[in-house]
C-alpha cells in the first residue's frame, strides 16, 4: 500500500486503518512511503515500513452481539463504517435467538487441511465466528451434533454454541467430495467383482489334461 486503508493518516498524522483488517486478524500491514508519527513502525526499511495492528482478533472468536442484517446494502454500509468493531458486533443475514451480551472465548486447538477444531468457553449462549471465507460445503459438528453454518459479515462462517464449554468441528465436506467418494467407492466394488469373477473363473472350469498325460 502506498498509505494506510481507510482513513489513511489521522489529521495528527497519526496512523489509521480499517475495522476489516481487525476482524480477518490481518496482524501486520506493509506500506510504502513515510511512516505516521504514531505508532512508531514495528519495522522500517528504505522505502517501506511495516505497521503492527494490535487491535487485530483471533481467527476464532465470539462477539458481544449479534443483529440481523438482511439487506446487502444495509449490511456492507455497516462493515464499512469506521466506527464497526467486529469484538461488539456481527451481522447475520437470518434471525438467532440470541440474547446480548453475549460472554464466551474460543481457540483454536487443531487444524488440518479441511477440517478445524476449536474449543469454545460459553458464559452465555453466543455466536462463535471462525474468519474462513464462508461457503457451502462447510459443516460445523458440536459434540457429533452437526449445527447450521451462518454467513457471518457477508463472508465468514459462523455457528451458534450453547453455553458451556465443547469442541466445534468445522470439515469442509463439498457434495463433490461426497459425490467423488461414492463414486470411488462404486469403482472399488466393481473392480472387487470384477477380480472375484475371474478367480471364480480359474477355480470353476474344467482343467484341460494335457495330451501326453493321456498316453
Amino acid at each position: 500500500m502506498d498509505q494506510p486503508a481507510e482513513g489513511r493518516l489521522t489529521p495528527s498524522g497519526d496512523a489509521r486503518l480499517t475495522p476489516l483488517l481487525n476482524m480477518l486478524g490481518v496482524r501486520y500491514v506493509v506500506f510504502r512511503n513515510s511512516p505516521p508519527k504514531w505508532p512508531p513502525p514495528a519495522f522500517l526499511g528504505t522505502d517501506y515500513w511495516v505497521m503492527e495492528n494490535r487491535s487485530a482478533l483471533p481467527r476464532a472468536f465470539v462477539p458481544g452481539r449479534v443483529e440481523l442484517a438482511a439487506d446487502e446494502r444495509s449490511r456492507l454500509e455497516k462493515l464499512g463504517s469506521a466506527q464497526f468493531d467486529a469484538r461488539e458486533v456481527s451481522y447475520v443475514e437470518s434471525p438467532v435467538n440470541l440474547a446480548a451480551p453475549s460472554r464466551g472465548s474460543a481457540e483454536i486447538v487443531n487444524e488440518i487441511p479441511a477440517r478445524i477444531t476449536i474449543a469454545v468457553q460459553m458464559e452465555t449462549p453466543g455466536l462463535l465466528v471462525l474468519a474462513d471465507q464462508w461457503d457451502a460445503g462447510w459443516r460445523a459438528y458440536l459434540a457429533g451434533k452437526e449445527l447450521p453454518i451462518l454467513r457471518v459479515n457477508q463472508a465468514l462462517c459462523g455457528v451458534v454454541c450453547p453455553a458451556g464449554s465443547g469442541t466445534v468441528e468445522f470439515r469442509y465436506e463439498p457434495a463433490s467430495f461426497a459425490l467423488g467418494l461414492k463414486l470411488c467407492a462404486a469403482a472399488a466394488i466393481a473392480l472387487l467383482a470384477w477380480i472375484g469373477f475371474l478367480v471364480g473363473q480359474i477355480y470353476i472350469r474344467p482343467r484341460q489334461i494335457p495330451l501326453f498325460a493321456q498316453l
